[in-house]
């Protein structure tokens, strides 16, 4: 064995012991004795572990230059490529590689480089391009929810109604799918743009690409549009449907793209950009003061923004307005409250537009000023009640809950038109939300109160379900003819081509499996005709009907979810039959959703 690779051999080790430095040295020793592709290739090697790029790359090309074809010394420097933001020519490399051996480090390295390509260079698909971009689609997307929200009619329908007549309930389900279906399309069109991709993306250039410098001010822009992405994602739990998922870090810090776009604010230049992102961080923390004073400094830059304050003033002015007209004139308040709304937040508008029609920077303007709208849409909705047009109060108030999760004036008056309606469900989750929202332990009260008057509408009737006379022997050949067809009615696969009659096949499919399992049980069924709960043991009071256990979870329990300390003394009821979670929706939830405020993930998970 020659001298080299004896050194060679000896780098070998040093490498695999993970002593880097010494393996260099071995190497470097070996080279001057006798140049070698394999050499240099290895050398490269222990500067990539050593995260010195530069130097990594000057080792790969000398060894791609002495050998070409040997392949680890070219997987080597596509590597060193990429790291080094060459992706264009790590992309011709790994091509020749992968054509000529379609192995599977080939074609990793080939997605790589393309990747690499494709987010750091002048692309549409750039991550510089694809951040903006999000920012126009989230804020259409936004518009759309609450479009479609105001168009909703929110049924009233009491508790004891839908408890005693199967066919009004499944009435009531029915509108509620209809609306869960339209907003389980936006919510999952959030992945498509840019929620799920964005860190991903991120996460590959900090990793893949460390050399690739990103500008501050993209960076900062990055942070607001996912605080943005959260928020409205968790505005969609509130109907049931899936929030925002993100890494146990980001989830247990309610503030952290905030924090993180402030600290990045602080790098960017002094410009009319920073400006933009600086309003926008204020307005996302509700400083409208602060966002005012820099919003007009920035109106003498750039004149793009000079709209926005007009917008603003009109808002201001109407809401001023319509509060003084809220007593004498309450129709002359609903036109004057929406007309406001429009001001500042026109979803009509914006709804049909496409990204070409918006700038990127002034969408994360508007995307910041969503709770002001949230504001006139809640007091329009009061304007409604006062003229005995509840079911309009009631899609006004919810889609303000949309815009701005945490406006608790909005829940509780939600809450108080559920319960006038004897709508019991839905007034306890609202009173929840603002218990959350305020650590307001006297709305516990309220909640046990919601609870009780609840309690004599939570049982199933599973005889209506399956369309049976309680007479029906279920071991009969007549109960199982009936039960067949009823199964075939309403499978939900019978529905594959509608969407909202599948999601609520799926209710009844559910509803028909849980009766059918209760009544050819001998003895759970003898425990339900004689007013007991066959899934608690017999225990009496029709307790657990409607998909509903009372066990609940104890309020001191969201507190620490939002890092607010406990407070105990009562327990939610679980909405658990209407709504599923993930918006699979079942009968006895009686509302449209069993959500929770932003970032405090779905607390009815915890309900059994």
């Amino acid at each position: 064995m020659s001298k080299a690779e004896q050194l060679k051999e000896q780098g070998n080790k040093c490498f695999t012991s993970g002593d880097y430095t010494g393996a260099i040295n071995y190497f470097s020793q070996a080279i001057r004795s006798q140049e070698s592709a394999v050499y240099y290739s290895n050398r490269a090697a222990c500067y990539l572990k050593l995260n010195n790029y530069s130097q990594a790359l000057q080792d790969t090309t000398k060894c791609y230059n002495l050998d070409p074809t040997y392949v680890k010394g070219a997987q080597r420097h596509c590597e060193a490529l990429i790291r080094t933001s060459n992706a264009e020519e790590a992309v011709r490399i790994s091509n020749i590689l992968f054509n000529a051996e379609q192995t599977s480090k080939n074609r990793e390295l080939l997605n790589e480089a393309q990747r690499a390509l494709k987010l750091t260079g002048p692309t549409p698909e750039s991550f510089v391009n694809s951040v903006q971009t999000a920012a126009q689609n989230l804020l259409i997307l936004t518009a759309q929810g609450t479009k479609a929200i105001l168009n909703e009619k929110f049924q009233i329908l009491s508790s004891q109604e839908r408890a005693q007549d199967v066919k009004k309930a499944d009435d009531f389900d029915m509108n509620a799918c209809k609306l869960t279906e339209d907003l389980n399309n936006l919510r999952e069109n959030l992945t498509n743009i840019g929620m799920k991709n964005l860190p991903e993306d991120l996460e590959f250039l900090q990793k893949s690409v460390p050399t690739f410098k990103i500008d501050p001010t993209v960076l900062c822009f990055y942070y607001v549009v996912m605080q943005n992405f959260r928020t409205t994602a968790d505005a969609f739990v509130h109907f049931g449907l899936l929030g925002f998922t993100c890494d146990e870090e980001i989830s247990k810090d309610k503030n952290y793209y905030i924090q993180h776009a402030a600290q990045q604010i602080n790098l960017c230049p002094r410009n009319t950009q920073k400006m933009i992102l600086q309003a926008a961080l204020e307005l996302q923390q509700q400083k409208i003061d602060q966002a005012q004073q820099t919003i007009g400094q920035l109106v003498k830059q750039d004149p793009r923004f000079a709209s926005f304050v007009q917008n603003f003033q009109t808002w201001n002015k109407l809401k001023e307005q319509g509060s003084a007209e809220y007593k004498s004139n309450p129709s002359a308040a609903v036109q004057t409250f929406q007309n406001a709304t429009l001001a500042i937040f026109n979803y009509n508008e914006i709804a049909g537009q496409t990204i070409n029609q918006i700038d990127p920077f002034v969408a994360l303007i508007f995307l910041a000023a969503e709770f002001l709208a949230a504001q006139t849409l809640s007091n329009e909705g009061m304007a409604l009640s006062k003229l005995s047009r509840n079911e309009e109060t009631l899609s006004r108030l919810s889609a303000a809950t949309f815009l701005d999760q945490t406006y608790e004036k909005a829940h509780r008056r939600m809450a108080q038109i559920y319960y006038d309606a004897k709508m019991f469900l839905e007034a306890e989750r609202e009173y929840a939300f603002a218990a959350v929202l305020t650590n307001d332990q006297e709305l516990g009260k309220i909640v046990k109160d919601c609870q009780k008057q609840l309690r004599p509408f939570l049982r199933k009737d599973y005889y209506g379900i399956l369309e049976i006379d309680k007479s029906v022997d279920p071991a009969s050949d007549d109960y199982n003819k009936k039960y067949r067809k009823i199964c075939a009615k309403w499978h939900p696969d019978r529905y594959a081509r509608d969407p909202v009659m599948r999601r609520f096949a799926q209710i009844k499919f559910r509803l028909i499996q849980e009766a059918d399992g209760i009544l050819r049980d001998k003895q759970k069924k003898a425990i339900y005709d004689q007013g007991g709960d066959p899934e608690n043991d017999g225990a009496s009071g029709m307790g657990g009907g409607m998909g509903m256990d009372m066990g609940g979870i104890d309020i001191s329990q969201i507190f620490q979810m939002m890092g607010g300390g406990g407070r105990g003394g009562f327990q939610f009821s679980s909405g658990g039959g209407r709504q599923q979670r993930g918006g699979q929706q079942g009968r006895g939830g009686q509302g449209r959703g069993n959500g929770m405020p932003p970032g405090f993930e779905n607390i009815f998970d915890f309900f059994g």
